[in-house]
């Protein structure tokens, strides 16, 4: 009781300001919360991945290889879908479609993740406006009720430290989350756009029918072929859902 009392006072201590601060903190949180959901169904062993279309494409499977990648959750996934859709069409045009759809999965990644680098920006300056409106409401209390002792400011005062330390807090809540998201996105995004370089390489040799070379057969080291547990369960029509 004593510390939900506690917390009580700091909130009502801390001014309108800090109903702002904590606005600012709700939302954070709901967005490292989305986002964290959003990658961990986005976000595959993009290795396994593509150890499993290589075991299917070096034996020339491209509708085995297709009604996999189908199934499978994940950026990469719709990135291999895209392709193997343009199977016959020329290796520059797969290319380029490719790159397109690594670039919409990077849009969809990066979904409210400038709301936390925004918030990272401003919420210190809300909590320096907190503080200058705390320390206004010291002096006004010096000025009405005369005298400078602590009990005289010490309301105004609470209310500048209060939101001085909820602005910190949340700002730097936001900087640690959105440098994770930007790190965690940047490098998916370049592990995908070399997983592109080399999944033209592979529909290159499979529509020739010549053999994979060396470095492409290093990826055929997984001996089972099998479902990712971010796998999308086909429908009756076996279409996956």
């Amino acid at each position: 009781m004593t510390s939900l009392l506690s917390v009580k006072d700091l909130v009502l201590k801390g001014g309108p300001v800090l109903f702002v601060l904590l606005l600012f903190s709700v939302a954070v949180v709901a967005v490292i919360v989305e986002r964290v959901l959003a990658f961990r169904k986005s976000v595959v062993d993009q290795e396994w991945l593509m150890q499993q279309m290589a075991l299917q494409l070096v034996q020339g499977k491209v509708k085995e290889a297709m009604e996999f990648v189908e199934r499978m959750e994940g950026s990469l996934a719709r990135v291999f879908e895209v392709a193997l859709k343009r199977y016959h069409e020329p290796r520059e045009s797969i290319e380029n479609c490719m790159k397109v759809a690594v670039a919409r999965q990077t849009l969809l990644m990066e979904k409210n993740v400038a709301i936390l680098g925004t918030l990272a920006v401003i919420a210190p300056f809300v909590g320096l406006f907190g503080t200058v409106v705390g320390i206004m409401h010291a002096f006004e209390s010096i000025a009405t009720k005369g005298g400078t002792g602590a009990a005289v400011v010490a309301s105004g005062v609470a209310e500048a430290l209060i939101t001085t330390a909820a602005g910190l807090f949340v700002a730097i809540a936001s900087v640690v989350s959105f440098n994770y998201f930007r790190n965690k996105i940047r490098t998916t995004v370049d592990e995908m756009l070399i997983h592109v370089e080399v999944f033209s390489d592979m529909i290159g040799y499979c529509k020739s029918g010549q053999p994979f070379p060396e470095d492409l057969k290093d990826l055929l080291n997984l001996p089972v072929l099998g479902d990712a547990p971010g796998a999308r369960a086909p429908n009756a029509s076996g279409v996956a859902n």
